[in-house]
């Protein structure tokens, strides 16, 4: 698995997570919102060799009123192999002020 694929992966994660607190696609759209990254930290540990499967586990590590701290963690299925971690800070953003936002 090359780089490319880890960032999907990890990217699809994101929107789950962020789906999973109320801000879907629908609801960035609807609300005229977005997040930013504002700081992002890959780690890449293990190869993931074609045909593996993996899987990703989500852990909020913090949040204020319009920041988040969450991390991704890459786990080849069926092991304990930790192939690849994520760590990202961002913030939410109400796009028609362009200013950072409460959800």
């Amino acid at each position: 698995m090359n780089v490319t694929w880890y960032t999907y992966l990890f990217d699809q994660a994101t929107w789950y997570f962020f789906a999973s607190l109320g801000m879907s696609l629908a609801y960035f759209e609807e609300e005229n919102a977005g997040a930013f990254a504002l700081e992002n930290h890959t780690r890449y540990l293990a190869e993931v060799r074609l045909g593996q499967r993996v899987e990703i586990r989500t852990r909020a590590i913090g949040r204020s009123a319009k920041r988040f701290h969450f991390m991704h963690f890459m786990v080849v299925e069926g092991s304990d192999l930790l192939a690849a971690t994520t760590e990202f800070v961002g913030m939410h953003i109400d796009c028609r002020t362009r200013r950072s936002s409460p959800p």
